[in-house]
């Protein structure tokens, strides 16, 4: 069972059910949680996930195409820049709903690779073009009359999204409700929009531990960073270090395509500094505000 639900003050109250990872492969190996390999991937990749084109709504010439390579109707899609364009993924996409079964579960999901290479170097190619024209900003703590700059806790420039201004951009935030519209079907969250802001951590740059839920405001249920750093290797540092179970730390590597979900209010995590430029895409799921929970 996903949730639970319990009345509180005379309402429903949905508590979802979540124990917490435990740290590195061997926890995964023991749990079955695997780190899974993307919603479009690489046919490198032989652990794939297999995308039946009949449940798109896909145009023709890009449906012949696929069907060129792959037997029957099911493949595997390898950076088709026009996939992503021509379709919106279905909230029941099987690996949309291994991340819900694995918030469920254990409060965070990895998946390696997630979109198609395409779209993470275009996404990437956006920031850096942002970055260059001096659009991002440095990110600060806090909010409201609070927010500061704090370089000491957090060296990041960013810039937040807005629909309508770059395809890729848009084919990203489309994807981003498609899961959103899983997690409210999945564990009943009530999510109701998706915020995300482009992030660059220059060299030696970094975040310290936090949790992504303001104290007075638990709006933001449901996090998620996509990283776009192309040729990442781990000498180059940056990771996103979690805090799981029994605070043992887990370590992601910022590798382009990849994606990290976790539950926002229960997973503590750093930025680990770089030794080169670190880029990613970083967002919150959000629930409408209401007395229950103030």
């Amino acid at each position: 069972m996903r949730a639970l639900f319990r009345p509180a003050c005379g309402l429903v109250q949905l508590v979802v059910a979540v124990c917490p990872g435990r740290h590195g492969a061997e926890y995964q190996q023991q749990n079955k949680q695997t780190t899974h390999w993307g919603l479009l991937s690489a046919d490198s990749y032989s652990p794939g996930v297999n995308v039946d084109l009949s449940s798109y709504d896909c145009p023709p010439r890009m449906k012949s195409r696929a069907d060129d390579a792959v037997h029957a109707s099911r493949c595997r899609i390898s950076g088709l820049m026009d996939t992503m364009h021509a379709m919106r993924i279905p909230s029941d996409h099987p690996l949309l709903l291994r991340i819900v079964d694995d918030l469920a579960a254990n409060g965070w999901s990895q998946q390696n690779i997630f979109l198609p290479e395409a779209l993470t170097l275009e996404l990437e190619q956006e920031c850096r073009k942002r970055a260059a024209e001096g659009e991002l900003e440095p990110a600060g703590v806090g909010r409201g009359p609070a927010l500061e700059v704090r370089e000491g806790i957090r060296g990041d420039r960013i810039q937040w999204l807005e629909a309508g201004q770059v395809q890729c951009c848009d084919s990203y935030l489309e994807l981003m409700d498609s899961l959103r519209e899983a997690l409210n079907r999945g564990l009943f969250l009530g999510l109701d929009d998706y915020e995300s802001h482009f992030a660059l951590y220059p060299p030696g740059a970094f975040y310290l531990r936090h949790v992504d839920r303001f104290r007075d405001d638990d709006k933001r249920m449901v996090s998620a960073v996509l990283y776009l750093n192309n040729a990442w290797l781990p000498e180059h540092g940056g990771q996103l270090r979690m805090y799981l179970k029994d605070d043992l730390a887990y370590d992601v590597q910022p590798t382009g395509g990849c994606l990290v979900v976790f539950l926002s209010g229960d997973i503590p995590h750093e930025v680990m500094p770089a030794t080169r430029d670190r880029l990613s895409l970083t967002g919150w799921f959000r629930r409408r505000g209401n007395d229950l929970f103030q």
